[in-house]
C-alpha cells in the first residue's frame, strides 16, 4: 500500500527503456545449484573488466530477491546494477511468457545507462527460475558472447553440456566451465578431463580469472574502453 492506502503493483515501477534492441555484449553466469559461488565469480569478473576500463553493468536476471546480489555487484565495481524486480517481476518462477516478455527491459535499460558490457547472473540452477526461457530470447542470445557455468562436480558439468545440447542450444565454443570455489579444483579438474571436458577454470586463480576477462574484453569494442 502507498501513503494513501492504495494497492501498489511492482509492475508500476518497471523500467521503460524504449524499444531499441540490446547491442552490447552479454556474459551469462550460471551454475548447477544455488549457493555455488555465482555472485562471487561475477564480482571477480566485474573487478577484472572494470580494471580494463570497461563500464560493466551487472544484472541479477532470474530468481527471487536479488537485492543482496546487486549490492555485491555494486561493491565489486559495477557501473550500474539492476535485477528482475526492475523488469516488473518480483520472481521469475512464474509464467514463462511473462519472463520472456519483460526480461529484455533490464538489458535495454542497462545499455541506455551507458554500460559497455553486461554481466548477467542467473539465479538458482540452469533448470530453475525459468532460466531455460532466457535462452529462447533471441535479442539476448544474439549478443551473448559467453556462458560461464559453475559446476559442483564433474558429473554436473557433463549434465550441463547434455542439457545445453538437448534444450538450450547455446554455442558450445562460448561455454566456459568453472569449478565451485567450495570444492577442490585439482580433483574436480581431473574428473572433468576424464569425462571429456578439456578445460575448466578455477574461480580462486587470478590467472584463470584474468584469462577469462581477456577473452570477454576482446568482445568489447576498443572505442568503449576508457
Amino acid at each position: 500500500m502507498d501513503a494513501r492506502g492504495r494497492a501498489v503493483n511492482i509492475r508500476q515501477f518497471s523500467v521503460k527503456p524504449g524499444n531499441a534492441m540490446v547491442s552490447v555484449p552479454i556474459v551469462f553466469i550460471a551454475a548447477t545449484s544455488s549457493e555455488s559461488g555465482k555472485t562471487a565469480l561475477a564480482g571477480q569478473l566485474i573487478r577484472q573488466l572494470s580494471g580494463r576500463g570497461i563500464r560493466v553493468g551487472a544484472l541479477k536476471v532470474t530468481g527471487t530477491g536479488g537485492v543482496l546480489d546487486s549490492l555485491s555487484h555494486r561493491r565489486s565495481g559495477a557501473f550500474a546494477v539492476l535485477d528482475n524486480v526492475n523488469a516488473g517481476l518480483i520472481t521469475t518462477h512464474g509464467e514463462p511468457a511473462e519472463v520472456h516478455q519483460k526480461t529484455p527491459l533490464i538489458f535495454r535499460e542497462m545499455e541506455r545507462q551507458g554500460a559497455d558490457l553486461i554481466i548477467a547472473e542467473l539465479g538458482g540452477d540452469l533448470l530453475s527460475a525459468n532460466n531455460p526461457e532466457i535462452f529462447r530470447i533471441g535479442e539476448l542470445m544474439d549478443r551473448a558472447v559467453m556462458l560461464v557455468v559453475i559446476s559442483n562436480d564433474a558429473l554436473a558439468a557433463v549434465g550441463v553440456n547434455t542439457f545445453n545440447e538437448c534444450r538450450l542450444g547455446f554455442p558450445v565454443d562460448r561455454i566456459r566451465h568453472f569449478t565451485s570455489p567450495f570444492r577442490n579444483h585439482a580433483g574436480i579438474e581431473r574428473r572433468m578431463t576424464s569425462a571429456g571436458i578439456s578445460s575448466c577454470y578455477d574461480p580462486r586463480s587470478s590467472s584463470d580469472l584474468a584469462r577469462i576477462a581477456d577473452q570477454i574484453a576482446d568482445k568489447v569494442p576498443t572505442s568503449n574502453h576508457t
